[in-house]
């Protein structure tokens, strides 16, 4: 027969084992590179008030995500999210996605909100400042981007932090008699994540 002491300590080691371990409190750096497809629907929902200048766009897509010192918090994710961006009048150039020089005009960030679900929770943010530059007459486009991490679930409970990512693209569309257009995007960046 167990004395007292010792049955409770194997009663807690058996129901430790049955547990998830949950990811351990800290600040954790890592990488991003994402693919995603947008459908605009020019200015059906907006941040702010509507006007010609903005375009108002939904991104669906897909992330790997990479921590060095916790794999367990990275892997394959999937989001989506609704951003809206203001084309401007200055002139500026940029490298496009197959590497030939681009000129166009400026653009700057209105609004974004993101949901990024994993293999073990999801993660949700809200953009916080951008700038790009998009060229109105190849449709090719590049974005840089800071959005707050403000909640979590699963293993990112409570998360706060940030993202930083580049992104370049192309609009296609709008197709023959329709409004609205279609784009492809491929991101780049850099994740840190804060667990209470």
């Amino acid at each position: 027969m167990f004395l007292k002491p010792t049955a409770i300590v194997l009663l807690a080691f058996s129901i430790g084992m049955f547990l998830a371990p949950a990811a351990g409190a800290g600040t954790f750096n890592g990488t991003i590179h994402s693919r995603a497809e947008v459908v605009s629907m020019g200015g059906s929902f907006a941040y702010d008030t509507p006007d010609k200048s903005s375009t108002a766009n939904m991104l669906t897509g897909s992330t790997t995500v990479v921590f060095p010192t916790d794999p367990s918090l990275g892997g394959a994710f999937t989001f989506q999210g609704m951003n809206e961006v203001n084309l401007g009048g200055t002139s500026c150039t940029f490298t496009g996605i197959f590497g030939q020089p681009e000129t166009g005009v400026d653009s700057a960030w209105v609004g974004s909100t993101y949901a990024v679900d994993g293999p073990n929770g999801s993660i949700f943010e809200e953009g916080a400042s951008g700038h790009g530059c998009y060229s109105v007459s190849t449709g090719q486009f590049t974005f840089t981007e800071t959005d707050t991490i403000f909640q979590g679930t699963g293993s990112y409970s409570g998360a706060t932090g940030s993202t930083t990512y580049t992104e370049a693209g192309i609009t296609l569309g709008p197709p023959p008699g329709g409004l609205g257009a279609f784009e492809w995007i491929r991101r780049n960046g850099t994740i840190t994540l804060n667990l209470p």
